[in-house]
C-alpha cells in the first residue's frame, strides 16, 4: 500500500528501455495517499538516462499532513525539470471541481510551447471567467483558510484510524500521508466483491462506488466533511458486522476468500 512504485521499478526499467517516451506520475498519490520524498523517488537514476518526458499530476500537493512535505517532481533535478510538465489545479484543495479550471507549469519554454499548441488544437485553450476568478482568489487569499481544512481533514482521518483500530479490528485502515484519500483493507472478511458490496449497501446503508478493486488497485476514502458524518458509516459498519457475524455462526455460512479492499466516501455518507 505505501509502495505502489515498489515493485515496479524494474519494469519501469525495462519499458523505458523497450521505447516508452511518456512517465505520466501521480504525486501525491491517488489513492493510495503517499507522499513522495527525495530519497524514495528511485526512479530518478532510470529517468535521468533516458529520454522521457514527464507528466506530473500534482493535483493533491496542496493537501499534505505533517511532517510530509510535497516535493515538486520538477525540483529533483535540473536535467529532469527540463523534461516535466506539472499539472496543478485548486478543485482537490479548495473543492472547486465544479469550475473546470487548472494550469501547467514547465521551465522547458519549447515544452510549454508544444503543449500550448496542442491545447489550442483540442479546443482548451480558453478557460472561464469564474473558474479564473475562483483560483486566483484560491491562491492569493486562501492560505489560512486551507491551513484550517488541512488540520480538519487530518482530524477526520485521526478519528477513522482510531474507529477502526478499537471496534472494527477485523478492518484495517491505511492513514494517508496526503490527500483526503485512505484505504479500508476488508480481506479477512472473507467475501468476494459482489458479496461484500451487496453486504454494505444492504445491511450498512453505505454505497460504494462501481468500479474493479484489488489489492493492486485499492479504492479510496474521503475524510473531507464535517465531523457528524463521520462516525455515522463506521458505525453502521461495526453494528451491521456484529449481526452478519452472528447470523453466519448461525447458519454456518463459509465466507468466500478474496482479495478485496473498499471504499467509503465521507463525502457522500450522511449521517443516521
Amino acid at each position: 500500500m505505501r509502495r505502489p512504485l515498489g515493485h515496479g521499478l524494474d519494469d519501469l526499467a525495462r519499458k523505458l528501455d523497450q521505447g516508452a517516451r511518456l512517465l505520466i506520475l501521480c504525486s501525491p498519490h491517488n489513492p493510495v495517499g503517499r507522499v513522495w520524498t527525495r530519497e524514495n523517488s528511485r526512479s530518478r537514476p532510470a529517468l535521468q538516462e533516458r529520454d522521457v518526458l514527464v507528466v506530473s499530476d500534482e493535483i493533491h500537493a496542496d493537501i499534505v499532513f505533517k511532517p510530509h512535505r510535497h516535493v515538486p517532481f520538477a525540483l529533483l533535478s535540473p536535467n529532469l525539470a527540463g523534461r516535466t510538465i506539472t499539472c496543478w489545479a485548486p478543485s482537490k484543495a479548495f473543492n472547486l471541481p465544479g469550475l473546470n479550471t487548472s494550469f501547467v507549469v514547465a521551465a522547458n519554454r519549447k515544452l510549454l510551447d508544444l503543449y500550448r499548441l496542442e491545447s489550442q488544437r483540442a479546443g482548451f485553450e480558453m478557460g472561464n471567467v469564474f473558474g479564473l476568478t475562483a483560483l486566483e482568489a484560491a491562491y492569493t487569499h486562501g492560505a489560512e483558510w486551507l491551513d484550517e481544512a488541512i488540520a480538519y481533514v487530518a482530524a477526520n482521518a485521526d478519528f477513522a484510524a482510531e474507529f477502526i483500530r478499537a471496534k472494527l479490528p477485523v478492518l484495517d485502515f491505511i492513514r494517508p500521508e496526503g490527500t483526503f484519500l485512505g484505504l479500508f483493507d476488508c480481506r479477512r472478511l472473507g467475501l468476494d466483491d459482489k458479496a461484500l458490496g451487496e453486504f454494505f449497501l444492504r445491511r450498512a446503508k453505505v454505497y460504494f462506488n462501481a468500479g474493479p478493486r484489488s489489492a493492486q488497485r485499492p479504492p479510496a476514502l474521503s475524510a473531507s466533511t464535517s465531523p457528524a458524518p463521520v462516525p455515522a458509516s463506521p458505525k453502521r459498519w461495526k453494528g451491521s458486522l456484529g449481526r452478519w457475524r452472528a447470523r453466519a455462526r448461525r447458519t454456518q455460512i463459509k465466507p468466500i476468500l478474496s482479495r478485496r479492499f473498499i471504499t467509503d466516501s465521507f463525502l457522500e455518507t450522511g449521517p443516521d
